[in-house]
């Protein structure tokens, strides 16, 4: 969500965005929330999601899609990719 102010944007360095299907999502967001409403799910976060967050992709200045990577394997991906633009 914090792509989405063109006011926080534009202070930004680097921008990351850390990608994961709405429907794995949903789906971890159940497990750990214990929340099964698909009413909640489909006229709520997907529509948000879709409005607020999926748009925000175009600014990241790298984009992981993290949905089968564990945190070590993304935290190496932005580490490297810190390195390489001369942040680290």
């Amino acid at each position: 969500m914090i792509l989405h102010k063109t006011e926080i944007r534009e202070i930004l360095d680097t921008k990351i965005y850390l990608n994961l299907d709405i429907k794995c999502s949903i789906h971890r967001r159940d497990k750990t929330t214990c929340d099964d409403d698909k009413i909640y799910n489909n006229e709520v976060l997907i529509p948000m999601y879709k409005k607020y967050v999926l748009p925000t992709k175009k600014y990241a200045d790298l984009l992981v899609d993290v949905e089968n990577k564990n945190q070590l394997e993304v935290y190496q991906i932005v580490n490297n990719f810190l390195k390489n633009i001369g942040i680290l």
